[in-house]
């Protein structure tokens, strides 16, 4: 008997209903899997969480600001690997070939990473997230060390605000990270003893491939061995103790070492930091400007380490006096390190205040003074306390929701990066020098030259960027009197035979060009303004070229 059409496909039909079937059990034990993974997780969300939101909140209102930094764009826009780290300049036409050490080649790689992934919004989100785990940690640290909470929540906020304006996405952010763990790992050790700080050579190793602020690492260890040393000549502490951080330290020293440009990224970084002739004209090497925001927020923890010392019953240790006078003095010669210092300060601070005054008394003093706002204070530490013992996990449900929340945004805006890249850099300037295929020499102003490495125009290299220790100070100071109209824009223009220059729209050398009748401007916005070097009279035909946004 024929067999049917409908009786050949049948075993066919069976068998997709079966693997239809196995997928759908399939698929029910994978959710049934992440459900009670969800509920197994504890949600709670505690003081160091709703300090994590705080930041985290703050960074993300204002995520163009991080993007403020000019060595951002060429950060990511580094090909390391696979070309790997960078032994010479191949940026720049002014310094091609010269012997050029990338003090963060490892976070730059990482970085443009990233920055394939998801662009500038992904990047703001990394920075604001790294930010906030690295305060919260603070906070963490702090309590730890036997800091009362509201006082080491107030000390964290403290130290947020000195450290504000260095809120960049920048390497230098691991340097803050590894600088919170390096003083909990010591101070760990000075008070339990135990082998956690052990890694700190591993952390080393890791730390100096991706920003040079390693040193500080080295300064932290080496004054808590140091610290410990005095304490043992008055029997507060054994010698083996001593011996044993005396190891790390070295062990961490040796541990730099592993780096591809070996003893030489040190000696490059020492050369920066004690002979440097370009210090002066960088701001954040300057010191603090005492009546700004981050000068008053780093003025009040000295302020209040004066007053707890002086009011300290217990004794003082060495390791913490010292840890105060060293970071204070690195933190009063440049705003840079200032950020450090308070990120060292607020766990001594935090220990020191421990005692001064407890919450019970504060609301004896509120009861005894009802006119003055004791009483509230003291009702808002105890309300504190009692937050900070809920020990939750919810900084994961704050970094899942900023992540999604800032890609839905990403989603809705197909152009959310372009806006972001438009607010910090001159983007439509650039864009019309591609559409010109610009092919000669720009000169551009210093904090655009990351962004024109990124761009890759021009083809030969840009004029100058952040990385000031390659171009030095006499090339600098040339480059600055340019911008002002001066003699110095002749002697650089018949050295180099600029073709076009972007610099920005009230700058003197912009108005000297535009007049000189040998420039005509060929686009101009509220962010830059771009020259192209005419060899007739070209002011009537550059009126009448010019692009206004």
């Amino acid at each position: 008997m024929p067999i049917s059409g409908k009786e050949k496909n049948m075993p066919s039909a069976i068998g997709n209903v079966e693997l239809s079937g196995q997928r759908n059990r399939y698929a029910s034990a994978v959710l049934q899997a992440v459900l009670k993974a969800v509920r197994s997780v504890d949600w709670q969300f505690g003081a160091a969480e709703l300090l994590f939101a705080v930041i985290l909140a703050r960074c993300l209102f204002d995520g163009a600001s991080l993007l403020n930094d000019p060595g951002t764009p060429w950060q990511v826009g580094q090909d390391v690997w696979v070309s790997g780290p960078p032994q010479f300049d191949r940026y720049s036409y002014t310094r091609a070939g010269e012997r050029w050490i990338s003090q963060h080649w490892l976070f730059d790689a990482g970085l443009a990473r990233l920055f394939e992934l998801g662009s500038w919004p992904l990047l703001i989100v990394f920075s604001a997230m790294l930010i906030a785990l690295t305060y919260m940690l603070l906070y963490k640290v702090t309590v730890s060390l036997g800091a009362n909470a509201y006082c080491a929540a107030l000390l964290t906020l403290v130290a947020a605000g000195a450290g504000a304006p260095s809120w960049l996405c920048r390497p230098h952010l691991v340097t803050f990270l590894g600088v919170v763990i390096t003083v909990w790992l010591c101070f760990d050790y000075a008070d339990r003893g135990g082998r956690r700080i052990w890694y700190m050579p591993l952390i080393m190793v890791a730390w100096c491939n991706m920003h040079g602020g390693f040193l500080a690492g080295l300064v932290i260890l080496s004054v808590s061995a140091f610290g410990l040393f005095l304490e043992s000549l008055t029997g507060l502490r054994r010698w083996h103790m001593v011996a044993e951080l005396g190891l790390v330290t070295a062990g961490s020293f040796l541990a730099t070492l592993l780096n591809p440009y070996g003893l030489e990224l040190c000696r490059h970084l020492l050369d920066i930091i004690f002979f440097s002739e370009v210090r002066p004209y960088i701001d954040e090497w300057r010191p603090l400007q005492f009546g700004t925001g981050t000068a008053l927020a780093f003025e009040l923890l000295l302020l209040l380490a004066i007053v707890f010392a002086a009011c300290r019953r217990r004794r003082i240790r060495w390791m913490e006096l010292l840890q105060v006078a060293v970071w204070a003095h690195f933190g009063l010669c440049s705003a840079r390190n200032s950020c450090l210092a308070a990120l060292v300060l607020v766990p001594v601070l935090g220990r020191w205040a421990r005692g001064l005054i407890s919450l019970r008394q504060l609301a004896v003093l509120s009861c005894e003074l009802p006119g003055t706002s004791l009483r509230r204070l003291a009702a808002r530490g105890r309300l504190w306390s009692r937050f900070e013992r809920r020990r939750g996990k919810g900084a994961w449900i704050v970094l899942t929701s900023a992540l999604s929340l800032l890609f839905c945004l990403a989603g809705l805006r197909p152009f959310a990066a372009r806006d972001l890249e438009a607010r910090a850099y001159p983007l439509f300037a650039v864009d019309r020098l591609v559409g010109n295929r610009a092919e000669g020499r720009l000169f551009h102003r210093l904090e655009w030259g990351g962004y024109l490495i990124l761009r890759g125009l021009p083809r030969k290299g840009v004029f100058i960027d952040d990385r000031f220790e390659l171009y030095g100070k006499r090339f600098l100071l040339d480059y600055i009197r340019a911008l002002q109209g001066a003699q110095s824009w002749q002697k650089l223009d018949a050295e180099f035979h600029f073709d076009y220059v972007l610099v920005k729209p009230d700058d003197a050398l912009a108005f000297a060009l535009e007049r000189s009748g040998q420039w005509r401007v060929i686009w101009q916005d509220s962010k830059a303004v771009l020259l192209e070097r005419s060899e007739r009279d070209g002011t009537v035909q550059g009126r009448a070229a010019r692009c206004t946004s």
